[in-house]
């Protein structure tokens, strides 16, 4: 719960005869949820308790509809019912102009917004898209509140608006350290489209090297009320964003940007991992995850023994690689032992990130064509949990060299060494196959 005196604070406000009612007390973060409700033009019932929830975890959900119902027979909302062919939908909230006005009088929004067309509820043509970008920016809404960063949720015309691009995400979510940009994809635009897209991100990025941009492409899942199941992209279309996403070498070198392709369900779990910690805090967490796996691999007895080394980019690789990759340092694991895999490197990954997908795939190759300056017989590709290693796709790039393992299953079995072999499970995210490594 997002926990503020202020948020509690209530202010009653007269309607002078309006209609029936004298007037109604509105708490601080009602006038916020309003406000938001505002700049979106529409969100579900479901997404906007759940930001009211977010604020006061006592309500339930029979006193929200109440208070909802009060405030549209009030004039300040306006509703239109779920459509009943569509399974599991939820009735459309959006405000009116006397809502409008209430939020000017109390100084949540300002004048000019009685000068504009009011939005009203009209269909939408492509509604799952619609519903996606507004599911991710409730998400992002409640997280930035939760964790004290107050984002600004921008409109799609925000980098037009400052002459900074012609750009038009589905969404921009501005913070004190980045632009978050949505980017919702329903498979209707080519990869040529979503790549030229990137290029634009990637110029903006350059021409603003003080700013931080977070470019996240959501596909459509059933996470949401389905009006067209064509709108469903598989995992080949994430796949394929990704490898396609991995070939921009420029982008790999940037500091200032950085891409992630989930499914909206996933998208929502980054987005609360994300306002959860800072950038610093994730890199130093990823380091965390490749020294506590080294660690935890770093067996000794009679017949089984690895000696533990990091090792610079440059002791490893040819000096024609990416700066991207250069600059990282690995683990290598020396084995002593004729039970098990004579070099093996490790390597942190997170879900999502194109980055590290990029840093794989590359390194799978070189691994492939036996490029490495030293010789390298397995990669093991750790996730921080087995969670993100399943819900992660990687596509079909990988040699049966390379493993992948969370975090916490090694932690699971760093106990169960024997003499003769290392048994811990290994997962794949693609074909949920589970052997065993030895």
């Amino acid at each position: 719960m997002i926990d503020s005196p202020y948020y509690s604070k209530t202010t009653f406000y007269s309607f002078q005869k309006v209609n029936k009612q004298k007037g109604l007390n509105f708490k601080n973060y009602e006038l916020m949820a309003l406000r938001f409700l505002a700049k979106q033009k529409l969100l579900t019932s479901k997404q906007f308790r759940n930001i009211l929830l977010s604020f006061d975890s006592s309500l339930t959900t029979q006193g929200m509809r109440n208070r909802i119902n009060r405030l549209k027979d009030a004039n300040v909302l306006g509703i239109r019912k779920a459509h009943t062919y569509v399974k599991n939908d939820y009735h459309k909230i959006f405000i009116k102009p006397f809502g409008v006005r209430i939020l000017v009088e109390l100084d949540f929004l300002s004048v000019d917004w009685l000068k504009k067309n009011t939005y009203q509820y009209r269909d939408i043509r492509y509604l799952d898209h619609f519903l996606s970008i507004k599911e991710l920016t409730v998400s992002s809404f409640i997280a930035s509140y939760r964790y004290g960063h107050k984002a600004e949720c921008n409109s799609p015309y925000y980098y037009k608006d400052n002459d900074m691009s012609t750009l038009m995400p589905d969404q921009v979510i501005q913070t004190n350290d980045a632009f978050i940009n949505l980017e919702i994809d329903s498979g209707s635009e080519t990869l040529s489209t979503v790549m030229n897209k990137c290029h634009m991100y990637l110029q903006l990025a350059k021409s603003y090297r003080d700013k931080q941009f977070i470019v996240l492409f959501s596909t459509i899942d059933r996470s949401i009320p389905l009006y067209n199941n064509s709108s469903i992209v598989g995992k080949r279309r994430i796949n394929n964003i990704k490898k396609e996403l991995s070939k921009i070498s420029d982008f790999h070198e940037r500091n200032n940007m950085d891409i992630y392709v989930f499914p909206v369900t996933e998208s929502k779990t980054w987005i609360n991992t994300y306002f959860s910690q800072s950038k610093e805090q994730l890199d130093v967490w990823m380091k965390k995850v490749a020294d506590t796996a080294a660690q935890m691999l770093d067996v000794d007895n009679d017949l089984f023994s690895y000696t533990l080394e990091r090792k610079r980019a440059d002791q490893l690789y040819p000096s024609y690689l990416p700066s991207f990759i250069q600059s990282n340092d690995f683990y290598q694991l020396y084995s002593h032992s004729l039970h098990s895999h004579k070099n093996m490197l490790i390597v942190p990954m997170l879900a999502g990130r194109v980055k590290d997908y990029y840093r794989v795939t590359y390194l799978s190759d070189l691994l492939s064509s036996q490029s490495l300056l030293e010789a390298v017989d397995r990669m093991l590709v750790v996730y921080p949990n087995e969670e993100d290693l399943l819900s992660d796709e990687i596509g079909y790039a990988l040699t049966d060299r390379i493993y992948l393992t969370g975090l916490d299953l090694i932690m699971n079995i760093s106990d169960e060494v024997t003499k003769d072999t290392l048994t811990y499970q290994y997962i794949s995210p693609f074909n949920k196959k589970r052997v065993s490594f030895n």
